[in-house]
């Protein structure tokens, strides 16, 4: 109980400190590129197994989409797809929270923050990376539903005068291909690997929420996106190898948040984030899976 209370009391004053600070105006995601197509969301291994939608199985990836993926933005011949944050002042700081959600890939995908954007002041996303472990899914061996999972923060500083790019990628580390944000990011369905985007907004559908779907997609800018990842190994192109969530946490035209209290921020936020999770979902938290699980294809 006495962790819990300094979990949710690290959480409240980090919290309250960025509405203090980021009150000059709206700090949110900005995502370039076109328009996604060549998908959906199915129980079949070339679909998108991972993202709920109306007439797939459901799964425990706690996103929605309702567009019928035409919310997705991903690179075109003319505009690459970036993900940068807007609304802010030069030299500002800002934290952005992941979370990985699910993924339904056989080879094994890798996501790490990266230095190719915005400056890193500090991060408790490992330094190893983060590996996804194929849970939330509805086609193939999966653990569905399984908890998502608290990657970790990472405070960025901002050098320019409108937004930023927050650097990271994902990595198949079967093939090495690698995709970075603002940095390469190819076409989809041109049998490279690729990053797609969307804004995220609350769900408010009660059926929704009882089964533990809290996001669904939106055009409209938010504090909070969904990327989905497609490595190179295999012919599909269905955005589901690596699926995951950003939000912006706080933005900072003050001070800097000091980088030793960033672990103990990025676990506080885990902890709360898994208790209202458990409060809401009510049931069982299920059980991680363990060793790699591999596609049928």
């Amino acid at each position: 109980m006495r962790i819990a209370k300094l979990a949710l009391g690290v959480l409240a004053a980090c919290v309250l400190v960025a509405e203090s600070q980021s009150s000059n105006g709206a700090v949110l995601f900005s995502i370039s590129g076109g328009t996604v197509s060549g998908f959906d969301y199915n129980s079949d291994s070339g679909s998108n197994n991972v993202i709920n939608a109306p007439g797939a199985p459901t799964t425990g990836s706690t996103v929605f989409d309702g567009s019928n993926t035409s919310a997705w933005i991903g690179s075109t011949q003319s505009a690459p797809a970036v993900l940068s944050v807007s609304g802010l002042n030069p030299n500002q700081s800002y934290i952005i929270q992941w979370a990985y959600i699910g993924s339904e890939a056989a080879n094994q995908n890798l996501f790490q923050i990266t230095n190719s954007g915005a400056i890193v002041i500090a991060t408790s996303v490992p330094s190893a990376g983060f590996v996804a472990d194929n849970r939330n899914n509805n086609c193939c061996l999966s653990v569905n539903p399984a908890p998502t999972v608290n990657i970790g923060a990472t405070i960025y500083k901002n050098t320019s005068v409108t937004s930023s790019i927050p650097g990271f990628s994902i990595r198949d580390t079967v093939t090495g291909m690698s995709v970075t944000n603002g940095v390469i990011n190819p076409t989809p369905n041109i049998g490279a690997a690729n990053l797609i985007f969307a804004y995220l907004t609350p769900d408010t559908d009660p059926a929704h929420t009882a089964a533990g779907i809290f996001w669904d997609l939106t055009t409209t800018p938010t504090n909070t996106i969904v990327f989905g990842f497609n490595d190179n190994g295999a012919g599909d192109d269905d955005h589901d190898d690596f699926v995951g969530i950003a939000t912006i946490i706080a933005g900072s035209t003050v001070t800097t948040p000091i980088p030793g209290a960033l672990p103990l921020f990025g676990s506080a936020l885990g902890g709360v984030m898994g208790l209202l999770a458990w409060r809401k979902k009510r049931r069982s938290p299920g059980t991680d899976p363990g060793p790699r699980l591999r596609k049928l294809r």
